[in-house]
């Protein structure tokens, strides 16, 4: 069976079980590298031909190859990768594609550190808001995209796929519909936020729409009255925060900021995993970045005298939840 055409089953299975557009395309560009590496340096096409040695060769290749910054391939990547292989090659196994597993239970990456995820500190991220407020078109739409972002913790494909109609500015709801995994849920929006949105649709967006005599149900356009990409967003946000000599910065970081400063003033948890979406409490807990005062905090919550928290979890979960932010920070 030839490598690509394997790999083609593999993408219509995925496809089945509910994977988000942007996670299938990640898992099938790595396994197309792979099968370009593969074909390339043993001059072979099929799947069945691959071995352990080619595994184990094409990830002392990773090791060395180098993104488009010029640096050597994080963990967390070279985990990507042997993730993605890992299943791929299960999946012929299990369907009888080839008879013998080639990762051989393998592990040719180096485990990922469990880590916190980076968030930007309130004042930042209000003078960010603050500044795109320029009274300009283009101003009042950037604003409605951060204050939404920042507003709700949606992810950022999330905000591009939002229509006009999945704002109920009745009830002060969005509907995300098919966020990661396939799964529609419900943000609540606040009243500043709401105010900031209407503002936009009325003025701005309904301008764009009329100067190029389109019609589209998508929420953020861009100036031609075309959905705006994830891409335009992105460069905003990155020209502001380096403008003022800050690096590193993505959008993701705003939805780590929501979920870290709304559970610093009081948040429940288990809330905090409701409206991002997360499917287990160990990924809200990792997902969110607390100083050690707020660790402290929180931890001070499980306290017998202190029962806020006992109200909101089961005896497992308490303890699934003090093991993962001791292991965050030992401090703790």
């Amino acid at each position: 069976m030839k490598t690509r055409h394997a790999i083609k089953l593999y993408e219509d299975f995925i496809k089945s079980k509910g994977f988000s557009r942007e996670t299938l395309r990640k898992y099938v560009g790595n396994l197309e590298i792979f099968c370009e590496y593969y074909n390339k340096i043993e001059k072979a096409d099929d799947v069945r031909d691959i071995r352990f040695e080619d595994l184990n060769d094409f990830f002392v290749y990773l090791k060395k190859k180098k993104n488009q910054k010029g640096e050597l391939l994080s963990s967390s990547a070279l985990s990507g990768y042997n993730s993605v292989l890992k299943n791929f090659f299960e999946f012929l196994v299990k369907y009888e594609y080839i008879f013998n597993n080639p990762f051989n239970m393998e592990n040719f990456a180096p485990a990922k550190k469990m880590s916190l995820r980076k968030s930007i500190d309130v004042d930042k991220v209000l003078e960010f808001l603050n500044a795109l407020e320029d009274g300009t078109d283009i101003g009042i739409r950037n604003r409605a995209i951060f204050e939404l972002l920042y507003g709700t913790g949606i992810r950022l494909s999330e905000l591009i796929n939002l229509n006009v109609t999945d704002v109920d500015f009745g009830s002060g709801k969005i509907l995300i519909r098919e966020g990661k995994g396939s799964k529609d849920r419900i943000v609540p929006a606040g009243d500043n936020l709401l105010r900031i949105l209407k503002t936009y649709i009325s003025v701005v967006r309904k301008k764009y729409l009329d100067e190029n005599k389109v019609f589209t149900g998508a929420l953020f356009l861009t100036v031609k009255g075309e959905r705006l990409g994830s891409q335009s967003v992105y460069r905003i946000l990155k020209k502001y925060f380096e403008s003022k000599g800050i690096e590193g910065i993505c959008t993701h970081m705003l939805r780590h900021s929501f979920a870290t400063h709304i559970l610093e003033r009081g948040a429940k948890i288990m809330q905090v995993k409701e409206i991002l979406g997360h499917s287990s409490l160990s990924t809200t807990v990792i997902y969110t970045q607390f100083s050690l005062t707020g660790l402290k905090r929180i931890m001070k919550k499980y306290h017998p005298r202190e029962n806020e928290i006992y109200e909101e979890m089961t005896p497992e979960m308490r303890d699934e939840y003090i093991r993962i932010l001791t292991r965050l920070d030992p401090r703790c």
